[in-house]
């Protein structure tokens, strides 16, 4: 419980309170409060079409999640189990590309060929090929 206070709601209310602070150009955030800052959003409509398409573009995305993930759970939670955790992992598989991705780029990156280790063999010994030089 205190992580979650340490590391979300602390920052939630800095930025709450920052938003009701008086920004100027030349000072920048000053020791005043106002409701200016909340009024020139509601009241202008360039924030207003941008509210509107973003709650449009997170209830299309919401209805989309739900209109293929309930019947897929179904679906899923009727099969026998070889086959769910087969289904299983191929729905989810997508999800650990970034992971497998970046751990890849870094093993190219720090791996015995990699660039990063090849630079650092040249300039630790230059004249020396058996240190610069792959197994």
């Amino acid at each position: 419980m205190l992580l979650f206070t340490g590391l979300l709601l602390i920052p939630l209310v800095l930025t709450l309170v920052l938003s009701f602070r008086v920004f100027s150009d030349t000072a920048g955030v000053t020791s005043a409060y106002t409701l200016s800052n909340y009024w020139e959003v509601v009241s202008d409509q360039y924030y207003g079409t941008i509210f509107l398409r973003i709650a449009g573009l997170a209830f299309g995305v919401t209805l989309l999640s739900i209109v293929l993930g309930v019947p897929e759970t179904i679906i899923l939670a009727s099969m026998k189990k070889p086959w769910q955790s087969l289904c299983l992992l191929i729905v989810l598989g997508p999800l650990l590309i970034s992971v497998v991705v970046r751990t890849l780029g870094w093993q190219i990156l720090l791996g015995n060929n990699g660039g990063s280790t090849t630079y650092c063999k040249r300039c630790i010994s230059p004249t020396n090929p058996s240190v610069s030089s792959s197994r």
